[in-house]
């Protein structure tokens, strides 16, 4: 049987509390963030305020110093490099 994704209007993307830093410099403080099934968003910012660092972290390419990201109700920021590879296959 397949497995059916998130409806409409459930988060599927989530972060909660989520920092980050490079040496000295705090790139995300504490970002909370839902997006939902269906819905479309834009990250807009100047240079250097975070946009390619908080999509990173959606994907599983680097992780966060603290806090949580999910995927539906799975928390891939302490997901193997091998369980990453099958969650990105669904984003």
């Amino acid at each position: 049987m397949a497995q059916q994704g998130p409806g409409v209007g459930e988060a599927v993307i989530r972060l909660v509390g989520v920092r980050k830093r490079f040496g000295a410099q705090v790139v995300l403080d504490g970002l909370d963030l839902e997006i939902a099934a269906g819905q479309t968003i834009v990250v807009l910012g100047p240079s250097g305020s975070g946009k390619s660092v908080l999509l990173k972290h959606i994907v599983g390419l680097i992780r966060p110093d603290s806090g949580e990201v999910w995927f539906g109700d799975q928390r891939v920021d302490t997901m193997s490099e091998r369980g990453l590879g099958a969650v990105r296959k669904q984003i």
